[in-house]
Formats: structure tokens, C-alpha cells, sequence
């Protein structure tokens, strides 16, 4: 039942192919990505508003124009504090290779306006590196906060909001009729489902014909697309409908399960708690199954 060496030497090479994944990985990025836009633009907003820069001169600086480069090179290291390692960095790449220092550079100068922006938003070190790095859901009022700090207008909000990726999500009666339609297609009973799925009832009262108008979880739609046999196609369908994806590290751990048509839960259970644990004794999510020893 457990994972032998080899098959989590597999699973392991199979999540850094998930993680380094380009079209995974701008989804999963697409709110940091978003924020990053509009930071990068007030820093270039200012660098031409103190006569640093011009629109033109930034993006021959980026391409390694020549005729420009090393002014604007020399603007921005009196403009903002580089390390030495960083400019003993910059200047090898500048000799032969001034695109990619260019777009270094610009690395820096975004990863320092990252953190200016993270103490002025007044938002916590810890949920600023979980948003950039989509290791947890951000908080309505962490997303308040950047939207604070960004003078976002009304419209503006909203697209953040619908950006920014949730663990809860709202049952609407479309919704809910189409997971009960799918389970009726290769189950005999709700009942028999939800045993083969180890989904509880607790789980499932979001979906039952009543007027409670409960909430789901990103971990109840992921054993509902693990307990329906779902391919990697037919996961995200379900998940766009709530407008989520293939997200956190967790949900990648269970998109591993379709991706090899593992469905029972027991075995599913070894290949989630193998991606559970960080480095410290901090671990990155709850399993989503019980641990089979303990049933």
C-alpha cells in the first residue's frame, strides 16, 4: 500500500514537471502577475517623473541597445541600492550579454519594489511570500490590502478579486445539478459514491436538494473529481466552473493521482502526503484522505 523508493522517486520528478509547467505555471501566477504589472509600471512611472528615464530609453535598455545602455544602467544604480554582489553580477553580464543584464537588473529593481510595496500595504512578510509564491490562498483582506495600496478603482477591484484564487466557493443550483448528474452517470446511488470517494456527509451537504445555500471546499471539488475517475481535462472543467484550477501544491498532488489513474483513496492518501511536508515540521496542507493505517 505504501509508496515504494522508486514510485516516489516518479511522483517527485512528476510534481517539479507540474511546478515548472509554463501554462500551470500562468495560471497559477496570474494575480502575481497581475500586481507585478501595475508595480513595475509606478517604477517606471517615477524613474521618469525624477528624469532617469524615458519610455524610449527603457525599452532599448531592455533590449541591450548599446547607445543607451549604460546611462540608463548608470541612472538606476544611483537611483535605487544595489548590493555588491548584485553589481559584481550586473557588470560580467553587461560586458558580453546586456539583455540579460537589462532584464536582471529589472529582476532586482521589481523584487525591491516588491518589498517597499509589502511594508507600505502594512501586509505581513509571511502572506506577501505566500501570495508571490502561491504556496496558500490569500485572504479577502490581504487582497484589500493590495487593493488599497494600488488605488484600485471599483472595476479594477474586481479583477483582482476574480484573480486572486479561493479555497470556498458558492453552490449554485447549476452547479450542484451537474455533480449530481455526473455521479449518476456511473453510480448506482449517491450513497455508494460517497463511500467510494471517502467523501463525508458533511462534504457533501453543499450538494444535497436543500435550501441551506452551504459553501464547498477546493479539497471537497478535488475527491469529487478523484472519486469520479476525471482526467486532467475533465478536473478542470469542474474547477473553472467555480472559477479555480490546479492551483496549490496540494491540488498538483492530486492532479499526479489523475494523471496516473490512481483513484482509490488509500493510495491516493500516500501520494498526497508525500508532497505534505516542508522543510520544517510545518506541513504545506491537510491530506485530504485518512491515513489508512488509522481506519
Amino acid at each position: 500500500m505504501r509508496l515504494s523508493d522508486r514510485e516516489k522517486l516518479y511522483f517527485i520528478e512528476e510534481m517539479n514537471q507540474l511546478l515548472a509547467d509554463p501554462e500551470l505555471l500562468r495560471i497559477r501566477c496570474r494575480a502575481v502577475n497581475w500586481v507585478d504589472d501595475r508595480l513595475e509600471q509606478n517604477l517606471l512611472d517615477r524613474l521618469k517623473k525624477q528624469g532617469e528615464i524615458t519610455d524610449e530609453s527603457w525599452n532599448l535598455f531592455l533590449q541591450g541597445d548599446e547607445t543607451v545602455f549604460f546611462d540608463v544602467q548608470k541612472r538606476l544604480f544611483g537611483a535605487y541600492h544595489f548590493s555588491r554582489d548584485e553589481k559584481r553580477e550586473l557588470s560580467v553580464l553587461s560586458e558580453n550579454y546586456k539583455a540579460a543584464a537589462a532584464e536582471r537588473m529589472r529582476t532586482y529593481l521589481l523584487k525591491k519594489e516588491r518589498t517597499a510595496f509589502q511594508k507600505q500595504a502594512g501586509i505581513s512578510a509571511m502572506s506577501w511570500s505566500r501570495f508571490l509564491k502561491v504556496s496558500a490562498y490569500t485572504s479577502d483582506r490581504v487582497t484589500e490590502q493590495i487593493a488599497d495600496r494600488l488605488g484600485l478603482s471599483d472595476e479594477e477591484r474586481t479583477e483582482l478579486r476574480n484573480l486572486v484564487f479561493r479555497d470556498t466557493f458558492p453552490v449554485s443550483e447549476e452547479f450542484k445539478e451537474h455533480v449530481r448528474d455526473l455521479i449518476k452517470e456511473n453510480h448506482t446511488s449517491i450513497y455508494e459514491f460517497l463511500m467510494d470517494a471517502g467523501l463525508s456527509e458533511n462534504a457533501w451537504e453543499p450538494f444535497r436538494t436543500n435550501p441551506k445555500q452551504l459553501p464547498t471546499s477546493q479539497g471537497t471539488l478535488l475527491k469529487l473529481i478523484i472519486g469520479l475517475h476525471m482526467d486532467r481535462m475533465g478536473g478542470e472543467k469542474l474547477l473553472h466552473r467555480v472559477n479555480s484550477d490546479f492551483v496549490m501544491r496540494r491540488d498538483l498532488a492530486a492532479l499526479i493521482c489523475l494523471n496516473n489513474r490512481i483513484f482509490e483513496p488509500d493510495v491516493c492518501f500516500y501520494i498526497l502526503e508525500l508532497f505534505a511536508g516542508g522543510v520544517t515540521e510545518e506541513r504545506y496542507y491537510r491530506n485530504l484522505y485518512t491515513d489508512p493505517v488509522l481506519k
